[in-house]
């Protein structure tokens, strides 16, 4: 680790004029193939766990990279990434990066004093929901019907059962059957729903996160055909202990 960030400083040294100084995450093997506005890769090494949550204070655009001045509880830095849209006051998340001081730009000919750069950042609108109790602003809702397992598939596995012994089920072609109580559409390219059937899991209502390009309305009955996996993570905070993915209407 100490060769790989002289490396990086020295590299850093010899090719700008201008100081920096580069903080690099705990384990540089791990990476993406997305490129930071110096050429570098951002997420190389980054933590996997360290989730940011920001709020968008300021825009500054390039040909190809975003600049947002961005505020994390009381602290206000910079995050550069790849160029898309980024709306001032909206919330956003994004994960690891590089740290850099006093980073010069020569697009706006200027010195940043604190700038994280980003391979990968998220709007809190396109959050596509989760188990754990996180917020939801872009699903539709509605109150699940007391009977909404009345017209279970034969083949279903009861929703209570399936979060009991989630090990059972992992990488496992499996049919679950219940009422659609969320929807969002076309996140990351999938429809997100949340399927309940009426079973109890932990004191509360089982619930299965499930995505598919199946097009399934709010308050619908459905039975659906899917892989249940399990620690899914999507990158940008979202983890799932227990998903169904590619999931299909079941006959």
């Amino acid at each position: 680790m100490r060769i790989f960030l002289i490396v990086l400083i020295c590299f850093f040294t010899a090719c700008e004029s201008k100081p920096k100084v580069i903080v690099a995450d705990a384990n540089p093997a791990e990476s993406t193939a997305t490129k930071s506005p110096d050429g570098q890769d951002p997420s190389a090494g980054q933590n996997l766990s360290d989730l940011h949550q920001v709020e968008a204070l300021e825009v500054l655009n390039t040909e190809r990279y975003t600049y947002l001045r961005a505020k994390e509880g009381a602290e206000e830095f910079w995050v550069a990434v790849p160029r898309q849209e980024i709306t001032v006051g909206h919330t956003y998340f994004y994960r690891g990066g590089l740290k850099k001081t006093n980073f010069y730009s020569q697009e706006f000919d200027r010195n940043f004093d604190l700038v994280y750069l980003v391979s990968n950042i998220m709007d809190a609108k396109d959050h596509p929901g989760s188990q754990s109790g996180s917020s939801e602003p872009s699903f539709q809702n509605k109150t699940p019907d007391p009977e909404a397992g009345a017209a279970a598939h034969k083949a279903a596995v009861k929703l209570s059962d399936l979060l009991k012994n989630p090990e059972k089920y992992g990488n496992s072609k499996i049919i679950v059957s219940g009422q659609v109580v969320k929807a969002n559409y076309q996140i990351m390219g999938k429809n997100w729903y949340h399927l309940q059937d009426g079973s109890q899991f932990s004191g509360k209502k089982a619930d299965l996160t499930i995505t598919s390009q199946e097009t399934a309305q709010l308050g619908e009955k459905l039975s659906f055909q899917g892989i249940i996996y399990l620690n899914k993570d999507f990158g940008a905070g979202y983890k799932y202990a227990l998903i169904m993915e590619e999931a299909t209407l079941a006959k």
